[in-house]
């Protein structure tokens, strides 16, 4: 290291001697009790508390986030876990998006077990145009399959303008003609400016 001589200010040190910042403290979002989140719209005990998947659920509350875990790991943990605080916070609706009617129904009941009882629906090609029109404006929570709400989009059923988050399940679908990419386009064109993905 040179030896500083002379008038005025020294020179800052070299990036691998400075020192890192810390984050940013953040208040916390859950409480932990015997090992089990707790948050107002949890169920009590059914999520354990991992401190991953608490902290990439932080994450996806402050932005926009892509999540890519081994099978088993919790993507769908830490998108439920997104979704209850965002919900928290807002008025605003959450999609959920799965490429198959049975990846719909296991998340759709995944975040029944988890969550409080909330307004929720599933749309797949089974259920009808007019009751997809009619769920959208009463749910607080929507699981369905991406080329049903591409279609519903397309028709004017609904818009995205009042959903705080959408989750893309297999979101490496996400390229050329697939259904998630008009829709990802179309949320970022008229989905609110705090919008999460």
């Amino acid at each position: 290291m040179e030896e500083f001589s002379g008038g005025g200010v020294p020179p800052p040190p070299p990036p691998s001697e400075r020192p890192r910042p810390h984050p940013p403290a953040l208040p916390n979002i859950w409480e932990v009790e015997d090992g089990y989140v707790a948050h107002p719209f949890l169920r009590p005990r059914r999520l354990r508390a991992l401190p991953f998947q608490l902290e990439l659920a932080r994450q996806g509350i402050e932005g926009s986030l892509l999540v890519v875990l081994p099978t088993g790991l919790g993507k769908t943990v830490i998108a439920a876990l997104v979704a209850a605080e965002l919900l928290r916070r807002s008025d605003r609706r959450v999609l959920v998006l799965a490429p198959t009617r049975p990846l719909v129904q296991q998340h759709s009941a995944s975040f029944a077990d988890w969550l409080i009882p909330l307004r929720t629906a599933r749309f797949t090609g089974t259920v009808s145009r007019p009751v997809r029109e009619g769920s959208w404006n009463r749910c607080d929570l929507l699981f369905a399959t991406p080329e049903i709400v591409r279609n519903d989009l397309k028709a004017g059923r609904y818009d995205l303008a009042d959903v705080g988050l959408i989750v893309f399940d297999e979101c490496h679908h996400a390229v050329g003609k697939y259904a998630y990419v008009p829709i990802a386009e179309r949320y970022l064109s008229e989905g609110p400016a705090d919008r999460r993905i």
